[in-house]
């Protein structure tokens, strides 16, 4: 009869053990996944004011880019258009653009000749659940900045803040 107790508590243990680490994993799987769709879309948020390039700064067209960044966030994690999960194990629900910031040449201090002034302390403030939350950044260029926030389907439901910061570059720089 010990030998059966000390079998049920191994196999106690070993399930215990195996779904902590499959929980583990899925957290893992959602940071990087959301991680890198987040950076990607906002690369793809950077599209340029074509009127202000031929005076030799860069500018980002923000409703563009707001309409860009949605739909690469639908589509690099595989979502429905209201950024719900399409038949996702690794998202509990809808994920939320907390925060998109488009950094261009007009929005930085100028010098005595009016180019920008890089690196740039860029600080703004966005609302997250119902108090504000301070978003800080040192900028090296015209850069987008987002903030999303990812629900993950696991047993504890983690919510995940992720922030990316996209540097645009061109051929200039």
């Amino acid at each position: 009869m010990k030998v059966v107790f000390k079998l049920i508590a191994y196999m106690i243990v070993v399930a215990t053990i195996i779904k902590v680490n499959t929980e583990d994993r899925m957290i893992m799987l959602g940071e990087v996944r959301s991680y890198g769709a987040v950076i990607l879309a906002a690369h793809d948020a950077a599209v340029l004011n074509k009127s202000r390039e031929a005076e030799g700064y860069v500018v980002f067209d923000e409703p563009v880019g707001t309409v860009k960044f949605r739909e690469s966030l639908v589509h690099n994690l595989g979502l429905y258009p209201d950024m719900t999960p399409n038949n996702n194990a690794i998202f509990s629900g809808e994920i939320k653009i907390v925060g998109l910031y488009f950094v261009g040449d007009d929005k930085v201090p100028q010098d005595a000749l009016g180019r920008p002034i890089y690196p740039f302390n860029f600080v703004a403030n966005a609302s997250y659940r119902g108090s504000g939350i301070t978003v800080r950044e040192q900028l090296f260029g015209p850069s987008v900045v987002a903030l999303i926030e990812v629900p993950l389907n696991t047993e504890s439901k983690p919510v995940q803040l992720k922030t990316a910061v996209y540097r645009y570059l061109d051929k200039r720089l």
